[in-house]
Order: C-alpha cells, then structure tokens, then sequence
C-alpha cells in the first residue's frame, strides 16, 4: 500500500491527504469494528476473542460476511508479513472448533428471546396415479437436453461475471455461486427446469424493469444476496444482462 495516494476533492481542486500511522493498533481496531458492517462488508461477532488455553491465542475480531463465512481480522501499525501466517494460525484453530464458532454466531444473530423453526421434511396427502413408462422415458430425455443447455447457460454466465475486472472471488455456497469483489455483487442459484436465476446489488429502482427478466425483490425472500432478480433463460439473455452485470459490479 506504500503506493497509495488519498486526495480530497473539492470544487476548487483537489489536496493530497497525508498519511500517517495511528497511535496504537487498537485505534484502528475500535474504528473498524464500529463500522465492520460499512467498510468491509462483514458483520461483526466479537472482539478480542480468546482461542483457549491451549492455543493461547486471541483474535482481533471476528466476523461473518454475507455468504456466512467466518472473517478473521487482525491489526498492525507497520508492515508485517507476519500477520498472513498469524491469520492462517486462527484459521486452523477456526476449523478445528466450528461447534464453538457456530454457538457464537447463534447467539450474536438471534439472541437468546427467539425461537426458530425448520422445516426438515414433509409429505403430502393423497396418492399419485402412476404413469406410463413411454412418458417417463420421454419426460427424462427432454430433461436431459433442457439440463444440457442449463449447464452450458451457466458456464456462460460464469464466464461473464468472472470477465467483469481483476479482483473477483467466486464463492461457492450450498444454495447459490456468490461472485465478489470486497461484497457480493452477483448471486446465481442452480439452474431450474428452464431458467437461471441471478440476483445482482444493482439498484432495481435505477433499472427499467422487464416482465419475465428482470424483477425487484428487495421484499421477497430467496437465496443469495441482491435485490435484482434476473431470469436467465438463452444466452441471448446472458447478452442483455451484461449491463446489469457492470452496474452491479461498479456498486461493489
């Protein structure tokens, strides 16, 4: 970062800000952890977290980003290329005790006066006629091509969001593909019977909507993160949503 210039600008001309170090680490640590949310995009979990007598180890803070990852943050005044294998030491702790990681984010994003209920299966009434074999035969080959071309509408939006600019991290996650910058800026789900859908952070109320491609969701829920929906169906339409691709990256 040693390169790095900040100017501030005004309708008169613009002057260089000077940098310095801060005082103490720990003035950089209230201010980011104040503002995790805003600077970083990761919701702050706790502060000076202990690894435990036998790690003896505390992390500066700690955090979840928006695609439930657990973020560690640490601070130093100078350059420390110390603070990578630092980082890399509370990971591994991290991932040796995700229980105690996973009761800490329960309580930090609950609290303890809410009850919370899952579905984990269930079964409809009724009984299903059975169907001809020729039809299933028939039905599983049309799936087989319309699965084909999916996977193929898929590549072609993978290609594109990567193509965007330096810097994108794709994120894989169980119910959605995250593509990232410093946030997400693009969530695609798994391919439906017929569509693909892709939620962007582009603002819906800036874009002209589209019946049957774009739609605002900003109160609907759904996977993934983005208040635009975008309905993918041909890569004709990979093609009209590369603007939308752009707005939602630059927002990032």
């Amino acid at each position: 970062m040693s390169g790095l210039k900040l100017f501030h600008t005004t309708t008169s001309g613009a002057t260089e800000v000077a940098p310095r170090l801060a005082e103490v680490e720990a003035d950089i640590q209230s201010l980011v952890e104040a503002h995790m949310e805003t600077l970083l995009g990761v919701r702050f979990l706790a502060s000076e977290y202990g690894t435990g007598p036998v790690h003896g180890g505390r992390i500066d803070s700690l955090g979840l980003d928006e695609n439930g990852a657990p973020i560690i943050v640490e601070y130093k005044r100078g350059v420390d290329a110390g603070v990578i294998n630092q980082g890399l030491f509370y990971l591994s702790w991290l991932m040796d005790h995700r229980a105690e990681f996973e009761h800490l984010v329960r309580y930090r994003l609950f609290g303890g006066d809410l009850l919370g209920l899952e579905t984990v299966a269930s079964v409809s009434g009724g009984t299903v006629a059975p169907r001809r074999v020729r039809r299933q035969a028939v039905a599983r080959a049309a799936d087989d091509v319309q699965g084909a071309s999916m996977v193929e509408l898929a590549d072609a939006i993978d290609q594109a969001l990567l193509g965007l600019g330096d810097g994108v991290n794709r994120v894989e996650r169980k119910q959605y593909r995250a593509y990232q910058r410093l946030r997400n800026f693009a969530c695609v789900c798994p391919p439906q019977r017929s569509k693909l859908l892709v939620y962007l952070k582009a603002d819906p109320k800036g874009v002209d909507l589209v019946p049957g491609f774009t739609r605002d969701v900003t109160w609907l829920g759904h996977h993934g993160t983005g208040d635009l929906e975008v309905q993918l169906r041909t890569p004709r339409d990979v093609e009209r949503a590369q603007e939308l691709f752009r707005a939602s990256y630059a927002a990032a």
